[in-house]
């Protein structure tokens, strides 16, 4: 269904199952993301202390495990946006 503007221009109005779909294509990138964000939380909440010989325990290996799902995240995200810049320029090449 399309619908006219002010302007005099077709614009498509999406179906719900679309903007469904779309945001569904997003949690790729948004779960590593919040998986990062959640290490980094623990690695605060559980804290640091000093071992009575003196070493330093902490939950280290949470720091670059958190960094690893940010990187993978914003990497998701960015060829899921290329991704649909792609898509939306075929789309408009074909109509």
């Amino acid at each position: 269904m399309t619908e006219m503007s002010t302007t005099g221009r077709h614009h498509t109005i999406p179906k719900k199952g679309m903007v469904i779909k779309m945001k569904k294509r997003y949690w790729i990138s948004l779960i590593p993301l919040v998986i990062s964000a959640g290490c980094m939380i623990f690695y605060k909440a559980i804290g640091s202390s000093v071992a009575e010989d003196g070493s330093l325990v902490e939950p280290f290996f949470l720091i670059p495990i958190a960094w690893l799902f940010f990187i993978a995240g914003i990497v998701a995200g960015i060829i899921l946006g290329i991704m649909g810049i792609v898509r939306k320029n075929q789309a408009k090449k074909r109509a």
